[in-house]
């Protein structure tokens, strides 16, 4: 009876410890999500992108030739945008941060549940979730106005209802394989995964999910795409075949395994035991590595990183439940997840940042807001947040217009015509020209930077944001 009382009290330490540590991290991020989301300004490039692309969809004018202003690339299919079919104007970042928010502790749900369901241990499903939620970039990234956090909860929705025993799983998974799909079409290692794996163990069977699968999104596709006279195929594939480049590619794998550090240790023997247990971990686990190599394309950012991390924390919680199981003395577990979980959060202190947006960057926006929102013009910005922010109409979207200028698939008369003839009042870029900025030079091309320092003088600097008026003629 001795034994037998202690080992339940050492079970409920393990699991103590395990909420526990899922818990601060988890609430880290809540807190840290919503002090983020009530930030009136943008935080990162692609906001001002996603909430312009919000605002043409509710217009009815996303997915429309690149013959007339704006002059944007609408890369990403609709889901996210419409469910942000309305903004406050005060802050038009806020709903679709509270969105990304959610859905990101939608997927420290799912990976509880699923490393539940298959370990029957509440205590391994902690430590998955909580192995996620140190993600370093996560804190950065997960709450903000883009559309890669709904996708990657929609992916994993759909991988937790099919191996599930819920009535009509393998349907409702793929419904929400594919709202995965529509809302960034990038996401294909969660379904491919479940459906390989169906095929692995009933071919027919497998193969006919397959298909309905595919061609319930192929139909889908094609309905939109005559919608829209064929734009949303050039949108969504023509448009995003950008340039590859293998330094990036090499610099964004070395911040991916800085950031995931001593998580790799449980993670080698966590895929012995996923080949043992459920290989359809591995199947994901491996797809959304292959898809790490999309990296490198031009244009592309850690954003690419989350399905990975997925990934990395169901396997490795797995690994560290078999380092517990396997451990002799059943009372030293505890100590191995608070050596692991532990040491990750020191490897990975950037998680501990200032909590509230710094109050000099908020003062700068907001002149900068009251000087953009003075001008009458056409305003032309390097980030379309400025624009947005201020509730100025965004006229080009000038990385994806460059990119395809230089790929030879957009005539750039009308994009030079517009500076040449020095239709914008003002030009806003992130760094002089005198001294261009590495993202600077790629969101442009060389000729229309040429054509922006004959044309526009330099006015004013504020913060890091440099002005420039247009010539007098």
């Amino acid at each position: 009876m001795h034994t037998e009382a202690k080992a339940k009290v050492n079970d409920f330490v393990f699991n103590a410890v395990c909420m526990a540590f899922c818990g601060v991290v988890s609430v880290y991020f809540l807190v840290r999500s919503i002090l983020f989301a009530s930030y009136p300004y943008f935080l990162e490039y692609g906001e001002g992108i996603c909430v312009h692309m919000a605002q043409l969809l509710r217009q009815g004018n996303l997915y429309k030739p690149l013959t007339t202003l704006p002059l944007i690339v609408a890369n990403y299919p609709p889901v996210y945008f419409l469910l942000n079919w309305f903004a406050f104007p005060s802050n038009v970042f806020l709903v679709g941060r509270c969105i990304s928010m959610l859905a990101t502790l939608g997927i420290g749900i799912m990976i509880f549940l699923i490393l539940r369901q298959h370990c029957r241990k509440s205590s391994i499903g902690f430590i998955g979730a909580t192995i996620f939620f140190m993600y370093p970039w996560l804190n950065q990234s997960g709450m903000l106005y883009r559309v890669d956090m709904l996708a990657a909860f929609l992916s994993i929705l759909g991988f937790y209802l099919f191996f599930s025993n819920i009535r009509k799983a393998h349907l409702w998974a793929g419904v929400f394989f594919l709202l995965a799909l529509y809302t960034k079409h990038s996401f294909w290692a969660a379904p491919f995964a479940a459906y390989i794996s169906l095929i692995i163990s009933d071919r027919k069977r497998g193969l006919k999910e397959l298909l309905l699968f595919l061609g319930s999104g192929a139909a889908v596709f094609l309905v939109i795409t005559l919608i829209t006279h064929g734009w949303f195929f050039k949108h969504l594939v023509l448009y995003n075949a950008y340039t590859y480049i293998v330094d990036q590619l090499l610099g964004s794998l070395k911040l991916f395994a800085k950031d995931t550090g001593i998580i790799w240790i449980p993670f080698i023997p966590g895929l012995f035991v996923c080949y043992k247990r459920c290989r359809h971990f591995l199947l994901y686990g491996l797809l959304a590595f292959i898809w790490l190599g999309s990296v490198g394309r031009e244009g592309a950012s850690a954003h690419y990183f989350f399905e990975s991390i997925i990934a990395v924390s169901l396997i490795s919680a797995m690994g560290t439940s078999y380092l517990i199981e396997t451990c002799s003395i059943k009372s030293i577990r505890t100590f191995i997840v608070i050596l692991l979980l532990g040491t990750h959060l020191y490897m990975n202190q950037s998680l501990f940042s200032p909590w509230a947006m710094d109050d000099t960057r908020k003062q700068i926006l907001s002149f900068l807001h009251d000087q953009i929102a003075q001008d009458k013009g056409k305003i032309l910005a390097e980030d379309s947040g400025i624009l947005v922010m201020s509730g100025k109409t965004v006229y080009v979207h000038t990385f994806a217009i460059s990119k395809l200028i230089d790929q030879g698939l957009m005539e750039p008369d009308a994009f030079y015509d517009l500076i040449a003839t020095r239709q914008f009042s003002r030009v806003v870029l992130n760094s002089s020209l005198e001294k261009l900025s590495y993202e600077t030079y790629h969101r442009f091309t060389k000729t229309s930077l040429k054509l922006i320092y004959h044309n526009y003088d330099f006015d004013k600097q504020i913060g890091r944001n440099f002005i420039y008026r247009r010539k007098e003629r």
